[in-house]
């Protein structure tokens, strides 16, 4: 993926300006269409597919995932409900063996993290953070999460040079960590990385220990939100899991900004189209807007396998008889 300034030179034409628009005015147009594009792709049944690791029966689903309708593992699709719904029943089923379900759900949690895996910390565990640019050195942010006694921490380091992570060069959040329910930062120059430092349970030390990085944060992500979704299943799942849903437009805000999908051609047609809506000729809108969606479905058939993917059906919670719906795969 591309950002707004790399793809400045070729799209400032296509604005209607005779070239001469700003970077401003580029990406002020790309989110007025911005949205229109995604809803006529969800509309035309093109949804979006995402792909996610299966951590402990769990994933995580990032923001710009604005409704997931449907999901499958290994061609066995899966059916969506909320933990409000039935899930508390449903777990203790499972969990009691009083009934072996036959089929495998999405249960949407309601919880809500700042990281694309679980942190499953220990009474001796620490975060610190580091920036990868210069300029981010002495910027503060805030750190929200749950101790090991389940208990809210709030936590506000300042960013500093780290060139070696078995030192305490970074500031340490106190001893006890868990899951990270907030990570808030401003627009920076550069990454933030999220580290855990793994110490000695016996004789624990500030100055010693195992960092594993858990979480790399954009320059444009100032507070990142995943929903935790759990998968029931009698056992531990092993795979990736496949989600298809509708899209968030998220607002383009500086030139540094990743344009979140499409190449040249799609969006020089889609600012045609917008171009034409300001001018009120909805028949030429209308036109562009189908070319860019048919940019947009031949970028993705580049990435389709050559198997024609398989039927997905959507299981809704209120159904009684429960059927698996099967990979046909034709060549």
């Amino acid at each position: 993926m591309n950002t707004v300034a790399e793809y400045f030179p070729d799209l400032k034409t296509a604005v209607g300006s005779g070239g001469s628009c700003s970077v401003d005015e580029l990406m002020r147009r790309m989110n007025i269409i911005g949205p229109e594009l995604v809803d006529m792709v969800d509309a035309k049944g093109m949804n979006w597919t995402w792909c996610f690791p299966i951590e402990d029966n769990c994933v995580v689903l990032p923001a710009d995932i604005r409704t997931p309708q449907q999901a499958w593992i290994n061609g066995e699709a899966l059916g969506f409900r909320s933990e409000w719904w039935n899930g508390r029943l449903g777990g203790d089923m499972l969990m009691d063996g009083q009934q072996e379900l036959p089929w495998r759900e999405i249960v949407d949690t309601g919880r809500r993290v700042a990281t694309q895996c679980l942190v499953n910390g220990r009474s001796h565990d620490r975060f610190f953070v580091v920036p990868l640019h210069k300029e981010d050195v002495g910027k503060q942010v805030e750190v929200r999460y749950l101790n090991s006694h389940g208990r809210e921490v709030i936590w506000t380091p300042t960013l500093k040079t780290v060139t070696n992570f078995t030192t305490a060069q970074a500031e340490e959040s106190p001893c006890g960590i868990g899951e990270l329910i907030r990570f808030h930062k401003g627009r920076t120059k550069g990454a933030v990385e999220l580290w855990t430092k793994s110490q000695d349970f016996v004789n624990p030390q500030p100055m010693t220990g195992t960092a594993i990085r858990i979480a790399i944060y954009e320059k444009h992500e100032e507070d990142p939100e995943y929903r935790v979704m759990r998968i029931t299943s009698t056992g531990n799942l092993c795979g990736s899991l496949m989600v298809r849903g509708k899209k968030e437009w998220r607002p383009l805000r500086e030139a540094s900004d990743i344009v979140p999908f499409g190449r040249i051609p799609a969006w020089k047609a889609a600012l045609a189209a917008e171009a034409a809506m300001g001018n009120r000729q909805f028949g030429e809108m209308r036109q562009f807007m189908a070319e860019a969606v048919t940019f947009l479905d031949q970028e993705a058939a580049g990435y389709r396998p050559r198997a024609t993917s398989q039927p997905v059906s959507m299981i809704t919670p209120w159904m009684s008889d429960r059927k698996i719906s099967r990979p046909v795969r034709t060549v």
